[in-house]
């Protein structure tokens, strides 16, 4: 899978609100994997906050054209809140990964269930010098 952005194209508007302030069961986050593979597609899971400029700035980034069609067709994403580290963060040990602050924590799972990126979550924390 190859994704080639053209230099003129770039995130328009605000994305600023990709999170929502709700709480996220297990059972959710579960049913959401278990769809997305069902759809032939690989899940993503994003944990974030609205207050964050990296989270924006990747939210943001997501909804550029070209990369949108392409997460569209292979990739179900799930964008999940954790507030200031006060929410939902059960989630994140759920899948056994340290729950360290810095956001946003992106899980890439393939067709098994299995966090392909486990060692990589963190890469994102810095979106915006990317």
């Amino acid at each position: 899978m190859n994704l080639i952005v053209d230099s003129n194209e770039g995130p328009r508007g605000t994305y600023a609100e990709a999170y929502s302030s709700a709480e996220v069961t297990e059972h959710e986050l579960k049913k959401c994997i278990e769809i997305t593979i069902q759809e032939d597609k690989q899940p993503i899971v994003i944990f974030g906050a609205n207050w964050c400029p990296d989270c924006i700035i990747f939210a943001g980034t997501i909804e550029i054209n070209s990369v949108k069609k392409f997460t569209d067709k292979n990739f179900n994403i799930m964008y999940i809140d954790v507030g200031r580290y006060d929410k939902n963060m059960n989630l994140i040990e759920y899948f056994d990964i340290p729950p360290a602050e810095g956001i946003p924590r992106v899980l890439v799972f393939n067709l098994n269930r299995e966090i392909i990126n486990n060692s990589t979550t963190t890469e994102w924390r810095t979106a915006r010098d990317r």
